[in-house]
């Protein structure tokens, strides 16, 4: 239930703030040094949650233990952080598209087994 919260939460909050952090995605580099660094702590602390969520994910044995959690996490953050550029304001609402991204990432994309299935 975390990793489907944190999930929505993320897309939620990137979706309302694409304006802005799509205009700070470009303007960063030209800032001063102080901004950045605040910028790169404020990062590193994220890092650090999605860090945390997924390794108690995987000690409560939530994640298949085949799985890399630095793929997994950086696959994942990546793609939710990437909805600044795909996100529009036409089609899906915001919260059908967090629902789905999430029931991806909890429940993967593959239709469930049934018996001589080879899929």
């Amino acid at each position: 239930e975390r990793l489907r919260v944190a999930v929505r939460v993320q897309l939620l909050g990137v979706i309302d703030e694409r304006d802005y952090i799509s205009a700070q995605l470009k303007i960063l580099s030209e800032l001063p040094e102080e901004i950045q660094d605040r910028h790169r702590a404020s990062l590193r602390d994220s890092m650090e949650f999605w860090r945390t969520l997924f390794a108690d994910a995987a000690e409560a044995k939530a994640i298949r233990p085949t799985f890399d959690l630095g793929i997994v996490r950086m696959t994942l953050i990546g793609s939710l952080d990437w909805a600044v550029e795909w996100v529009r304001d036409e089609g899906l609402s915001k919260e059908e598209i967090a629902e789905q991204i999430s029931q991806m990432v909890l429940y993967g994309l593959a239709m469930p087994r049934t018996s001589g299935s080879n899929a």
